[in-house]
């Protein structure tokens, strides 16, 4: 009988996936001729972007190894009973590549298109904010070329304030962006932007509806926003539809006895306005029940 739960750590990836990552199928150039590989993209809090492929495919490439260690169970007896190793990952030459800031987020785009590429930002500096990019993985990667990972990257917008998550449409042709004054949109095409919902309060965590109609938002003070992104917005933010939402509304009282209500501003539906406990730091939407939402706050509750 093999345990319910291993835990895997990786050799030689530290710093690297301390931020963001996700994974993906894509076609590969060997030796062999081109094949599918699985691989993860990984970003760090230092900024490095890079890919891993998983698996022996990536043992053509003559990269770095990265060899798994069991952390869990500790026991011996008990890791007796668990199955195999998960098998090394693979960094190849060509897959790695530093960007101008940490990176914040990284979100596969259109899970049900035939395009594949993925959306990544960039958190920002103290002298310059956060930025949009797309890697490009339509076409077969070659990661013999030293520089593989850098032609496929496309910057798609700038913005001049701190970049925190983002999330993409189903379609894969826009995308909503979560920075510290509040939430954007972004045509991934043409690289327009335009401004859903101003909010002093962060935005840490964002999910898109399977419409694409309705993005949810995540604010560091607790409050999820349901944000309708299908009007366009003005861009000057003293010209968004204002709301103030008390905090007694939302069962829980204020920051402080003089801060009863929060403002935000936006198509914002403010009766579908739940507060969390404390900075709503994930939401995804659950893979059965599509129209469900799973939210996870700071202090560890889920909700």
């Amino acid at each position: 009988m093999h345990c319910l739960t291993e835990v895997w750590k990786y050799r030689s990836t530290e710093k690297i996936a301390d931020s963001a990552m996700d994974q993906i199928h894509i076609d590969i150039h060997t030796a062999e001729g081109q094949t599918e590989a699985n691989v993860l993209i990984t970003g760090g809090v230092n900024g490095s972007l890079s890919l891993f492929e998983v698996g022996k495919v990536g043992e053509h490439n003559h990269g770095v190894e990265c060899i798994p260690d069991r952390m869990w169970p500790v026991i011996e007896e008990k890791r007796a009973e668990c199955g195999k190793d998960p098998g090394c990952i693979w960094r190849p030459p060509g897959a790695s590549l530093h960007m101008s800031s940490n990176i914040s987020c990284i979100k596969m785009c259109g899970k049900h298109s035939p395009i594949q590429r993925a959306l990544i930002t960039t958190l920002g500096s103290e002298t310059s904010g956060g930025s949009v990019y797309i890697l490009n993985l339509v076409e077969p990667v070659d990661f013999d070329s030293s520089s593989a990972i850098g032609e496929m990257m496309h910057k798609t917008a700038d913005f001049n304030c701190t970049i925190w998550t983002a999330d993409c449409s189903y379609n894969s042709n826009r995308a909503v962006i979560g920075t510290n004054v509040g939430a954007a949109l972004v045509n991934l095409e043409t690289g327009m932007t335009s401004w859903v919902c101003r909010s002093k309060s962060d935005v840490l965590s964002q999910q898109l509806d399977p419409s694409g109609n309705v993005v949810l938002c995540g604010l560091r003070n607790g409050a999820i926003l349901t944000v309708d992104v299908r009007e366009k917005q003005e861009r000057v933010s003293d010209r968004f539809i204002r709301h103030r939402i008390p905090y007694s509304s939302l069962g829980r009282q204020g920051p402080s006895s003089s801060k009863q209500w929060f403002e935000v501003k936006g198509n914002i539906y403010p009766s579908r306005t739940i507060l969390m406990p404390s900075s709503v730091c994930s939401l995804v939407s659950l893979q059965s029940y599509d129209q469900y939402f799973l939210a996870s706050s700071m202090d560890g509750l889920v909700d």
